[in-house]
């Protein structure tokens, strides 16, 4: 017994020195790189990172399952970044705050691989409710959390800082900045510096090469954006992997479908020899399948297209040497990019669209970057049109818009102005503009309505003020969804001092979502006494009927009118999910 013992024990601790051989020896130095700034090392402040470098190599073992755990989620990390247009290195504050446990829960009740609160989750997009958390997407909470730190750094200008505010919060942060160092490229760090900080170099320099070095990797993780609908065992089955396995990376999901109102990412572990079928979204055809072979024509503008031609064919187009693609009915992001052999990510990017944005039948969409310069001089502003409108009629950027015309990033643009689109104007040019004819907007065939169904309220001509910064404000006008008749109930709050756009969601129950659709914000930020619509209600008779048009579904249909799927097929005797354009679907509130 004595024999065997010591024979366990030499084992173990053979075990031991053959891990702690292959530890790397991590030297510190005077600089380090960190998001584009050097910072200058102090000799205080290098024994602190030696010492904390040393206590995250001690447990060698414990070590090397954190590089493992880094070799299969940086690589996802990094291209959320790229996509971001945000500091890479960020990537290690994951290892810091969750050691990469998808499903870690802190003290504090934060949650997942970037540790975040509920709250603020939702501020920067993220679902978190009983059917999806995704606090424990890697892909999506990746996202959130750089854009949580580079709005962070538009206060700051300093990405050190912008670290510091992910532990303090943006108010905490504020009382630990040196001013001297705001916009600088240049920092020193020393002993007094905050702990976080130097806790985070410390990762940086333990794992920035350790990690990527493996050369036994079998399989990676991938990116899989068409699960709408499906289970997991759906997706398992579909590519024939691991159920189980998939799971594992996917405990954001806790229902059994992954619903339809965004991308939900799934994370599957692919076998090396599969990624460049997955690197597509989508499963091996038959190579005998006849596919249809997009047209390519060229073009200066969208103006000169004829819509008629292009609507009913999946034609490639070239704008201003850009290839885009017309959007169809029932066409969406994902649909689009995968026409155009390109991710749901690079379709934003390229169309500068927010996910929540739909699809617009008839509308053109770019499938790569637009242009710094259009094919024509000069654009004159038409009544209705926005900045955004101009760049995608012309396949140029809006930033380069705003910089040929001498524009502030916030600056409207005024219908009758003359815009530059080819060269920058001159600074002793002064803003031109042009007499222009506003167009009436089509009018629409409105359904001649019961009398029963109508309801008559006395004219409101302003609005009813609640209190000091809330008030309501009743219209009557058509709505895009209820063509049968729309009044409705527009609350507005008026902003206050240091609220945030989170807060007036949260105490209205409104998602930030609703919110940035419903006012046209591009953005989380708020401006004193902006008023903010955070809440729209129909006021009609009950029951009423919707009517369909391009682009609904049944849980868009359902989550207009806070109802459920099962209702809405209850009321109508619907056994599936289909509708069609313009079906009249009976609504009881």
């Amino acid at each position: 017994m004595k024999i065997k013992l010591r024979l366990l024990f030499l084992c173990l601790f053979a075990g031991i020195n053959l891990y702690a051989q292959n530890v790397p020896v991590i030297e510190v130095p005077d600089e380090i790189e960190f998001a584009g700034m050097k910072l200058k090392i102090s000799s205080g402040a290098k024994e602190i990172l030696r010492k904390d470098i040393a206590g995250m190599i001690k447990n060698a073992k414990y070590f090397y399952s954190k590089v493992e755990l880094a070799n299969l989620y940086f690589p996802l990390i990094d291209k959320v970044f790229e996509e971001e247009s945000f500091p890479k290195d960020f990537k290690y504050l994951a290892l810091q705050e969750s050691s990469l446990i998808g499903d870690a829960v802190s003290k504090s009740n934060a949650v997942g691989y970037w540790q975040f609160k509920k709250e603020s989750a939702v501020e920067v997009g993220l679902r978190v409710d009983s059917r999806i958390d995704e606090r424990m997407n890697i892909i999506a909470s990746s996202r959130g959390a750089a854009r949580y730190l580079r709005r962070n750094n538009q206060t700051f200008n300093n990405w050190v800082y912008s670290l510091l505010s992910y532990n303090l919060g943006l108010g905490g942060a504020k009382g630990q900045i040196d001013p001297n160092y705001i916009g600088a490229m240049k920092m020193s760090i020393d002993e007094h510096t905050h702990w976080y900080v130097l806790r985070f170099l410390a990762h940086k320099l333990v794992f920035q090469n350790a990690v990527g070095n493996s050369s036994s990797v079998d399989s990676v993780l991938v990116e899989y954006i068409n699960g709408a609908n499906k289970s997991l065992h759906d997706i398992a089955a579909e590519y024939n992997l691991d159920k189980d396995k998939i799971a594992s990376y996917n405990k954001w999901l806790k229902s059994e479908i992954i619903p339809e109102d965004k991308i939900y990412p799934v994370v599957l572990p692919v076998p090396v020899s599969l990624v460049a079928v997955f690197s597509k979204n989508e499963v091996p055809t038959n190579k005998n399948s006849k596919q249809e072979k997009p047209q390519k024509e060229k073009f200066s503008s969208i103006a000169e297209i004829d819509i008629q031609k292009y609507s009913s064919i999946a034609y490639t187009l070239v704008i201003n040497g850009v290839k885009a693609i017309m959007a169809r009915s029932g066409d969406n992001s994902v649909k689009l990019s995968s026409k155009g052999d390109i991710s749901k990510d690079e379709f934003l990017l390229y169309n500068e669209m927010h996910s929540f944005e739909d699809i617009i039948p008839g509308r053109i969409y770019y499938l790569s970057h637009k242009r710094k310069k259009a094919m024509v001089m000069f654009h004159t502003v038409q009544y209705e049109e926005s900045i955004w409108d101009i760049a995608q009629n012309y396949g140029i950027k809006i930033e380069t818009i705003r910089e040929k015309n001498r524009m502030d990033e916030n600056e409207a643009i005024d219908p009758g102005r003359v815009l530059w689109l080819r060269t920058k104007r001159p600074k002793v040019k002064p803003v031109e503009y042009k007499s222009i004819e506003k167009k009436e907007p089509p009018k629409i065939k409105i359904k001649e309505i019961e009398p029963e169904n109508i309801i008559t309220s006395p004219k409101v001509e302003e609005p009813i003020k609640i209190n000091e910064n809330i008030f309501v404000h009743y219209d009557t006008k058509l709505s895009p969804y209820v063509i049968d008749s729309a009044k409705f109930e527009y609350v507005y709050h008026e902003a206050l001092a240091g609220e945030t756009l989170f807060g007036i969601s949260k105490k209205y129950q409104t998602a930030t979502d609703s919110i940035l659709k419903w006012n046209n914000m591009e953005g989380y930020g708020i401006k004193v006494g902006q008023n903010i619509i955070v809440s729209v209600k129909n006021i009609v008779m009950e029951p009423f009927y919707h009517s369909v048009i391009t682009g609904d579904t049944f849980y868009k249909i359902a989550r207009q009118y806070s109802v459920s799927v099962a209702d809405i097929q209850q009321w109508n005797n619907k056994t599936d999910l289909s509708i069609k354009l313009g079906e009249r679907l009976l609504i009881k509130k």
